[in-house]
């Protein structure tokens, strides 16, 4: 007969146990009961019912009932057994039928059954324990349904996954039944294992590329983790990875640099007991500013990046001074001086004409441990493509087995424009060429929130992912949301998070440059950190703490919101319409925070006084005009931009109202009428 596989997974149950005090494992094993010689009679004839007989094979063991040993005589039009011999269990309300696995674990059983005839049902539960027998897992119930009312052999299956000793399955009749019988018991051992965890390289550098490598026996997924101060930690994008995937590529972010060296392992995703470490590994830590996780290890040969696009820089009487004299390049190790000669050449299509050049101790080349200073006397153009030239003997590190620099090492870069004005991309988002810290850069944006009388964040007006802090109150206390600033200053660090202090020179250049928010869902991601966002369609689940916050969802996921700067304090179930502002990391926790009312609205609640009216408005793109059509009379009508900046204000005492548009930037808007009633409604709609 064609058996039909019924294959019914049950909880998973884990005992803490040392992947180092693991049974070798047995593979699959299959016990058919057809060794005569291993059945053991008990307080009855091998083929009368009782409650002792016993099947012994091995590491497995069958016995209780009460049972006997059937054979394959047919019944009801199907053998009693697959083979020689089967068990046969009886028609009673008490039968408890057990076998054990010894040792070796259990991954996964199956065992074939059959019923006696379909009058009375089958009533029985298949079950494993793992903790001989003090809890048991219902596998299948044995019936006429799971028997699909047929009297053939149906293969039963569960997953246990486990690697104890003395695993146990039982057939426990669950009241009035009928016989039923058992054969063929199929298991595969457990013994989950990692080892060869390795990576690609043992000493790392940010934005180093790196390839971990393992080798896994019954594990299905892994996590990789870093040893911190509060213990084992995911790395970000490396949990829940396929085990049987073997390797996994891995880009080394900035702020794991901050412990010099440090542990990583491999973990078994559902037992933390089954782990590989590999040796440590050592880091030198480069200071990028830029704190994206996929920073470019630029350029090669052992030097991390050639800065002739920021700014060479000195101070006079508070002043900054900046020319693109002096080119930096990092290196990932200490080096001092050699021999020999340094030559740049300038590129113009096919022809490379000698621009500087000069000996290693010459004065103008200098080196402070990692980083080599060259001032080459001249003006470097914009806008133009160089190739630096080291000849062998320059230099070498400091290193154990120290890197003589045998050959000619070689970079081309270009400068970029004449001030060489850096984006403030290049300084979050990490260019080609990112910022150092401590790096005099100057730079503009627009400020999209202020932080009291700390600082500001300002935001590129031309791209959505950048942003950056400004820490400064003179700049905090003379600017307004949506002035486009201009600011020079020293590329700082603090956490994660890179900000700009103290600040050379500033200044307004232009008001009113709304930067349009991305939209965001939840959850929040490092990515959007500093940057002005909204999130629409969430509720407050009325669960505040003590540092301001209340907690948001949208059914599926959660974050934080800080009130701080929030009229009301939300602590019933708020449905909104859209939330905006800056995304900023507080104690390792990535919170929303609005820049003021404006940036919070709801359908119940935003300035205390929005009753449930409704209103159309839409957009005629072709006239640029806002339609506007209420119920009853409009009062008066406010607009604001998405910087909270009321953009209009008018006396209307109609109920249709046409607005141009003409003079406004495309982003988003917040329409607020109020009626003569003193009703008041809020709308948003987005200008393209």
């Amino acid at each position: 007969m064609k058996n039909l596989l019924l294959r019914m997974v049950m909880p998973l149950c884990v005992i803490s146990i040392f992947n180092v005090l693991l049974s070798p494992a047995h593979g699959q094993t299959t016990v058919n009961f057809d060794d005569a010689s291993k059945w053991k009679p008990g307080s009855a004839a091998i083929n009368s019912y009782a409650v002792d007989h016993v099947y012994e094979d091995g590491d497995f063991i069958a016995t209780g009932g009460a049972a006997m040993r059937n054979t394959a005589t047919t019944q009801d039009g199907f053998p009693g057994a697959l083979g020689t011999y089967s068990w046969r269990l009886r028609d009673d309300k008490n039968v408890e039928w057990i076998a054990t696995i010894k040792a070796g674990g259990v991954k996964d059983f199956s065992v074939d059954i059959r019923r006696w005839d379909g009058s009375p049902s089958p009533a029985f539960n298949l079950e494993c324990s793992v903790n001989n027998g003090d809890d048991w897992h219902l596998v299948s119930a044995i019936n006429n349904e799971t028997l699909e009312s047929n009297s053939g052999w149906k293969t039963f299956s569960g997953s246990v996954r486990h690697p104890g000793n003395n695993i146990l399955i039982r057939l426990k009749a669950t009241g009035t039944t009928e016989r039923i019988m058992v054969d063929n018991f199929v298991w595969q051992s457990y013994a989950p294992s990692i080892s060869d965890f390795e990576p690609s390289i043992l000493q790392w550098h940010p934005g180093d590329a790196v390839t971990f490598t393992w080798n896994c026996s019954d594990v299905d997924k892994i996590n990789i983790q870093f040893m911190s101060e509060d213990g084992w930690m995911n790395f970000d994008g490396l949990a829940d990875v396929d085990a049987a995937d073997g390797s996994v590529d891995f880009i080394v972010p900035y702020h794991l640099t901050e412990n010099p060296v440090f542990k990583v392992r491999i973990v078994d995703a559902e037992n933390p007991n089954i782990f590989a470490e590999c040796d440590a590994i050592t880091f030198t830590d480069n200071h990028f500013a830029g704190i994206h996780a996929n920073l470019p290890h630029y350029p090669a040969q052992e030097a991390t990046d050639v800065a002739t696009d920021l700014l060479s820089s000195y101070v006079v009487g508070g002043q900054a001074h900046h020319t693109l004299r002096t080119i930096r390049i990092w290196f990932n190790e200490a080096i001092i001086k050699g021999t020999g000669t340094i030559e740049i050449y300038r590129i113009t299509g096919e022809t490379h004409e000698l621009f500087w050049s000069a000996v290693i101790h010459d004065e103008s080349v200098q080196i402070q441990n990692n980083l080599l200073s060259i001032n080459v006397g001249s003006e470097l153009m914009p806008m133009t493509e160089y190739r630096l030239v080291m000849l062998p003997g320059t230099f070498f590190d400091t290193a154990e087995n120290p890197n003589t620099f045998s050959e000619n090492i070689t970079w081309v870069f270009a400068t970029r424009n004449g001030d060489s004005t850096i984006a403030i991309a290049d300084v979050f988002e990490a260019s080609e060429i990112p910022a150092k810290l401590n790096q005099v850069v100057k730079l503009s944006g627009v400020v999209t929130h202020i932080n009291g009388e700390n600082g500001v964040y300002i935001q590129d007006d031309t791209e959505a992912w950048s942003a950056i802090y400004v820490q400064n109150s003179d700049i905090a206390l003379s600017s307004a949301t949506g002035d486009l600033i201009r600011v020079t200053g020293e590329v700082k660090q603090t956490g994660h998070a890179v900000y700009l202090n103290p600040i050379m020179e500033f200044s307004v250049v232009s008001g009113n440059n709304p930067v349009v928010p991305i939209d965001i869902t939840l959850p929040f991601e490092s990515k959007w950190q500093n940057m002005l966002v909204t999130i629409e369609n969430v509720r407050s689940t009325g669960e505040t703490n003590m540092m301001q916050r209340f907690k948001i969802s949208d059914g599926s996921h959660e974050a934080w919101v800080c009130n701080a700067h929030l009229v009301n304090d939300p602590t019933t179930e708020i449905e909104f319409v859209s939330i905006t502002g800056i995304l900023v990391s507080e104690e390792d926790v990535l919170m929303l925070l609005p820049r003021s009312m404006h940036d919070f609205v709801s359908k119940t609640s935003l300035t205390g006084n929005i009753n449930h009216v409704e209103f159309k408005a839409y957009l005629n793109p072709s006239h640029n005009q806002l339609h506007i059509k209420f119920t009853e009379l409009i009062d008066w009508i406010a607009i604001y931009d998405i910087t909270g900046k009321r953009v209009y204000h008018q006396k209307h005492p109609e109920n249709e109202v046409l607005v141009s548009l003409d003079r406004w930037p495309g982003g988003t808007y917040l329409i607020k009428i109020t009626t003569r009633a003193g009703q008041t409604a809020i709308q948003k709609v987005v200008k393209r």
